[in-house]
């Protein structure tokens, strides 16, 4: 995850331009369909393996537990929670992640 500042503001600014059109949405789709054939082949590996370890790449990779939209957005949070006074830039981007968040799950009405 970036640190907080200019660098993720401007990709929080582009994830939500993507997250607000038809071809990035379904670009998105795309990413997080090949990323779900990944994970089932991977488990389907497992099965086929005599050994039950848990750090496979399903494990490790696992959005379900630790999207990165989620981790970024804890991130975020801790961060504004732990100082004293914020920027105005920790609070854009914080409203950039949330709002290409409702773009993506949603349409753009």
């Amino acid at each position: 995850v970036l640190p907080v500042g200019k660098e993720l503001e401007a990709c929080l600014a582009s994830f939500k331009a993507l997250a607000c059109c038809d071809q990035g949405k379904s670009a998105f789709l795309s990413m997080f369909e090949q990323f779900q054939s990944l994970v089932l082949s991977d488990k389907e590996m497992e099965k086929g393996n005599s050994r039950d370890s848990d750090s496979g790449f399903y494990d490790q990779c696992n959005w379900m537990k630790s999207s990165p939209l989620l981790v970024c957005c804890r991130k975020l949070l801790d961060f504004i929670e732990s100082e004293i006074e914020c920027s105005l830039k920790v609070f854009e981007s914080f409203n950039l992640l949330c709002v290409g968040c409702l773009h993506l799950s949603s349409g753009c009405e």
